[in-house]
């Protein structure tokens, strides 16, 4: 195993929450956690994040010099400086009172009520007011089956245990934002190990062949990851990485 990935790997894609960071926890990405990504760096890997958190929340979180950055669950992607998706949706009509809207630097609530929401299920909320065009819109309490009613026009990404969806343009994703970075740095699928926890990871985990399980994560992540480690809070990352990559 160890051989496997030391030969095929080159790049580093990291979701966030639970992942590298966990704000239930931390103030801040721990300090071994930092040391291996900036180790990665240093011998010449390329790393980045794919997340749903605003990219100056990111850096104040996990202060490392990432090569890129897939934000909006993939509605927006920079790779070093350059911007190489930018998705915005512009037409959804939103007809909820309590509700997030997300651009890739700034959350913005509705209501207090949709602030309270948000940092309950552990999404950012920066300031009252709606994105004119936001890249995606969060709404809150909503069955699965009210959920589908987006799906033939928007992709959604949705948590049952939370009841929260999110809602994007159709043509953008996370695995399109992740092959998009692939295409960037003309690397193949199988040169990529991708780290997650949550449902939104899922259809990166059934794309690429080196998804990794974080110990606290969606069941279904499982079945399709490579392998499973421990949990955030316990430097799970961190540890995997010098133990599979150090030299």
């Amino acid at each position: 195993m160890k051989y496997q990935l030391n030969k095929n790997i080159k790049i580093f894609i990291f979701d966030i929450g639970k992942t590298l960071f966990d704000k239930s926890k931390q103030k801040r990405c721990s300090d071994l956690t930092i040391e291996a990504l900036v180790y990665l760096k240093a011998n010449n890997y390329k790393i980045g994040v794919c997340s749903m958190r605003t990219i100056d929340h990111i850096k104040e979180v996990i202060p490392v010099d990432f090569d890129f950055y897939i934000l909006n669950n993939g509605a927006y992607v920079e790779v070093e400086g350059n911007t190489i998706v930018n998705e915005p949706l512009l037409d959804f009509k939103i007809y909820d009172k309590d509700f997030l809207t997300y651009s890739p630097i700034l959350s913005m609530y509705s209501t207090y009520q949709a602030k309270f929401n948000a940092e309950s299920n552990g999404f950012i909320a920066d300031e009252i007011g709606v994105i004119p065009n936001p890249y995606n819109v969060i709404l809150f309490n909503k069955t699965f089956r009210e959920s589908n009613k987006f799906n033939s026009k928007y992709n959604v990404y949705y948590w049952k245990n939370t009841k929260t969806l999110s809602i994007q343009n159709k043509d953008t994703s996370r695995v399109l934002g992740c092959k998009a970075i692939l295409d960037f740095y003309n690397f193949k699928k199988e040169n990529c190990i991708y780290f997650g926890d949550g449902p939104n990871d899922l259809e990166v985990f059934q794309e690429l062949p080196y998804g990794i399980a974080m110990g606290e994560c969606f069941p279904s992540l499982i079945k399709y990851s490579y392998m499973q480690i421990g949990n955030c809070s316990d430097d799970a990352v961190a540890k995997f990485i010098f133990n599979m990559f150090y030299k």
